[in-house]
């Protein structure tokens, strides 16, 4: 059908929509700016995430005698040391760990394939319920933990005649919850560039791609931006532990987890890699540079 004041179009097959030049390069531009606005939110909450990684594990390492909420290879290491007889770590509390981690694991796979296509309610349900088991795990270690992380911070470490109490466990067991529903999470926004846990293959890709390791010149520096934000995460939890209160990795995590939660829910959402945004009608997205 012909409408006045546009030329006929030859040839076979449906109609679009017709849309002055204008409206269509306004449209595509708004069309470009909304993934690039999700895919900045997506780091944000990745970096976000590696964070807070250091944030615990520097609390639960010091305070609670050599084990790993977040970052499971030091758990499995713990425990292997362990089961040798070495003395000063408990490997039945990394067990705990372990356990706990592949539960919460469990669950944000459920959840994240459950609401796939609605990623402000999948990402905003799992980072509410890490927001709710950090406050469980501060409340937790205010009022059973308090005396027993300030004696380990007296001696510069877990005493190792120490025993791990209920409350340890209960601690540990949130914690590695949380941290297994983040890192489940963490794997379906899939962002290699910027791990939030393990970091032996993001350093060996990094070096390995460079000149002098046989590459073709590395990507850029944003591969060691997770490595540097672990680095300084885990620095500043520790000096906090020890220096400030036991409390500050905590207090601090619990601070990023609900950033993250605004950052999932507030404005356009994050969307997994893979995801696609359809474009408005009658408007061609532009293609991405191979």
């Amino acid at each position: 059908m012909h409408t006045p004041g546009y030329p006929r179009r030859s040839g076979a097959g449906p109609e679009r929509e017709n849309v002055p030049a204008g409206g269509r390069a306004e449209a595509a531009t708004e069309h470009t700016r909304m993934p690039r606005t999700a895919e900045r939110r997506v780091t944000a909450l990745l970096l976000m995430m590696t964070a807070l990684t250091g944030l615990v594990d520097s609390m639960t390492f010091l305070g609670l005698g050599e084990v790993f909420v977040a970052n499971m290879t030091g758990n499995v290491a713990v425990l292997g040391f362990s089961l040798a007889g070495a003395s000063g770590i408990s490997g039945v509390l990394s067990l705990d760990a372990l356990a706990c981690f592949v539960f919460g694991a469990l669950v944000g796979g459920r959840i994240s394939a459950r609401f796939d296509d609605h990623s402000r309610l999948w990402l905003g349900a799992v980072t509410a319920v890490q927001a709710l088991l950090l406050s469980g795990a501060l409340l937790l270690t205010m009022f059973a933990l308090h005396d027993d992380l300030r004696a380990a911070v007296a001696a510069g470490g877990r005493l190792i005649d120490t025993q791990p109490s209920q409350a340890d466990y209960a601690l540990v067991s949130m914690l590695a919850v949380g941290m297994g529903l983040q890192h489940a999470t963490a794997q379906r926004l899939a962002r290699p560039e910027i791990p939030t846990n393990v970091l032996t293959t993001t350093i060996t890709t990094f070096v390995i791609q460079t000149r002098l390791g046989g590459g073709h010149g590395s990507r850029g520096l944003r591969q060691l931006v997770g490595p540097a934000l672990l680095l300084t995460s885990a620095a500043v939890g520790a000096l906090g532990f020890l220096k400030v209160a036991v409390l500050f990795p905590l207090i601090c995590g619990l601070a990023l987890t609900l950033a993250s939660l605004a950052l999932a829910t507030v404005g356009s959402a994050p969307a997994p890699a893979g995801s696609r945004q359809r474009a408005p009608a009658g408007v061609t997205p532009p293609s991405r540079p191979e």
